[in-house]
């Protein structure tokens, strides 16, 4: 496929490798996302944020095994157990401890022994 995540098309000649994953409701407002990284991560940190690190329109079928997902199926993951921490940015209305998909990124990074940082919005 020629379609490219943001990621890839701004840094196609030297990819980065990732040291931080974000893990954020998508309901959320932007901005205040936005807002509440600047406050959490170090402007040298090299972030996976879903929206720009991966090609939505291009995303594989997870492999299942046994009925269950493996998850290093799927590009989110992969780059989640190569990051050496998970920041959650909890939104306003906390909305992000309902979401399963949250959970189970929170679950991967505990079971890889990846540190979970969470950051409330400020609002």
């Amino acid at each position: 496929s020629t379609r490219r995540s943001a990621a890839l098309t701004l840094n196609e000649r030297q990819p980065l490798k990732c040291t931080t994953f974000v893990s954020h409701n998508w309901s959320e407002p932007f901005a205040d996302l936005l807002e509440t990284l600047d406050h959490a991560l170090d402007r040298r940190e090299v972030v996976f944020l879903a929206a720009f690190s991966l090609n939505l329109q291009d995303t594989p079928e997870p492999r299942l095994e046994a009925g269950v997902i493996d998850c290093l199926s799927l590009p989110s993951f992969r780059a989640l157990s190569q990051c050496s921490k998970l920041v959650v940015a909890v939104d306003k209305e906390l909305e992000y401890f309902g979401r399963l998909w949250c959970s189970l990124e929170m679950a991967k990074a505990r079971e890889w022994h990846i540190p979970v940082l969470f950051w409330p919005n400020k609002g």
